[in-house]
């Protein structure tokens, strides 16, 4: 690996690691499959250095092949798309064309899929797929293939009627849900902080979020669907008092 630098090799362990945990594969078995002490698997990834073979070999044990290993562990930017009014009302007038793209977009389903889960007839998924065509949200071909404009490391820019309605209806939903659910999380803080420290904690919060959002989509592409949990999430922090006056109702 003396062609890459420092950087790309942090990041191909990195993903080596967390293929190998997914896979449920010590180090000590890695060992055994390659014919190495653990020490020298230990050593491979404390210097973050080996030969091609050996990478070859490892990222076959982890399940990858080495061109997909090398693709994982790219630095892979967020995509902020924007949407335009036109489609947002589009959505909005079409709710099951909304959730179909959805799933295609954000949750990285197939069209087949999508059928065989929802019961979703050929007749009715050809129309709702044509009305994303006409949307400019997917290319659909004449065989029926499907290409979504923008999907995985996605961010939708925070303005128009749909994210208006997400906005409005999604968290409370969440929030009723997190209440009553024994795997949910619920917290309710109002924290007093200095600016500096205020600004650390956005910072973080935001550095936490996109962490797991790049490991959600790398065990997308290496983990069975049946094996994944779908868990949604909702993150506000801003300025001022749950409280901020005291109403007139008395």
């Amino acid at each position: 690996m003396d062609d890459v630098t420092d950087g790309q090799r942090e990041r191909v362990f990195a993903t080596l690691k967390k293929a190998l945990r997914s896979q449920g594969v010590t180090y000590r078995q890695l060992g055994q499959e390659m014919g190495l002490s653990e020490s020298a698997i230990k050593k491979i990834f404390s210097n973050k250095d080996c030969s091609l073979g050996r990478l070859t070999q490892i990222a076959a044990v982890a399940g990858l092949p080495l061109a997909r290993l090398f693709e994982l562990s790219q630095e892979l930017p967020f995509e902020r798309v924007s949407l335009s009014h036109g489609q947002q009302t589009g959505l909005l007038r079409h709710p099951a064309a909304f959730a179909l793209f959805w799933m295609l977009s954000v949750e990285l389903l197939t069209v087949a899929q999508i059928k065989r889960r929802h019961g979703l007839d050929d007749k009715r998924c050809r129309r709702l797929l044509s009305l994303l065509d006409d949307l400019g949200l997917i290319v659909l071909g004449v065989d029926d293939s499907v290409q979504v404009v923008h999907r995985g490391l996605v961010r939708w820019a925070d303005e128009g009627p749909l994210l208006a309605h997400i906005h409005d209806h999604w968290p409370r939903r969440l929030l009723r849900d997190a209440q009553d659910s024994t795997q949910g999380l619920h917290r309710l803080h109002e924290l007093h902080l200095r600016p500096e420290t205020a600004a650390e904690l956005r910072q973080e919060l935001a550095a936490l979020l996109d962490d797991f959002l790049r490991r959600a989509r790398y065990e997308q592409h290496t983990t069975n669907r049946p094996n994944l949990d779908v868990v949604r999430l909702v993150l506000g922090v801003a300025p001022g008092s749950f409280v901020p006056t005291i109403p007139d109702d008395d």
